[in-house]
């Protein structure tokens, strides 16, 4: 089920810097303090740097999800800024980073991010700020919503929003979520080549 539509423009990125996560280790701040900077020329001129948004303080019953996203953009040849969102192991527990470290890290992530993609089945304040951020900063964005949960649950905030970039889908099986982010990057992929250098 689409509630809204794919996005069909995209804006080139601001910077040529990409940040790297060198230590994934959730135990261990996940790289807040080993975070390095490397020139987007490193990568394929058709990768993209995704930053994915997913519940950890909220829950992790959508985790095995997480990872299947990950790996799907992986899969298309795309750089998962935060790949360890989808980590099994990250939890609440787990999690010992400092949080302004978090803060200013994400931040960074996203300002350089391409793209977004959030799963929003489990409620997460941290993952609603950060779909607010992108929609300032006009990312496009990809919202994927667990077709067993009763979509009045989804907050009026995200379900409500009608910027153009911006799209929630519904998914029930690994096989819809694949198809989705194809469509998605197909999309954005497309629309980035037609978009004419400045």
């Amino acid at each position: 089920m689409v509630l809204r539509p794919q996005n069909k423009k995209i804006a080139d990125s601001s910077t040529d810097m990409v940040i790297l996560l060198e230590n994934t280790d959730p135990g261990t701040n996940a790289g807040s303090e080993s975070c390095s900077l490397m020139t987007h020329d490193l990568f394929q001129k058709n990768t993209l740097k995704i930053y994915f948004a997913g519940s950890i303080r909220g829950g992790r019953e959508f985790v095995r999800v997480y990872e299947t996203i990950v790996k799907t953009l992986e899969n298309f040849g795309h750089f998962v800024l935060t790949k360890h969102v989808a980590d099994g192991s990250l939890s609440a527990e787990t999690d010992h980073s400092d949080p302004v470290d978090v803060y200013s890290r994400d931040m960074k992530w996203l300002r350089a991010a391409d793209l977004v993609v959030a799963e929003v089945t489990v409620p997460s304040l941290g993952v609603g700020y950060e779909l607010g951020m992108a929609t300032s900063l006009r990312k496009p964005t990809l919202c994927l919503y667990h077709e067993s949960k009763d979509l009045s649950a989804l907050s009026n905030l995200i379900r409500g929003v009608r910027e153009p970039e911006f799209s929630v889908r519904l998914y029930e099986s690994d096989t819809q979520v694949e198809i989705i982010i194809s469509e998605f990057l197909e999309s954005c992929s497309a629309d980035k080549a037609e978009t004419p250098p400045k």
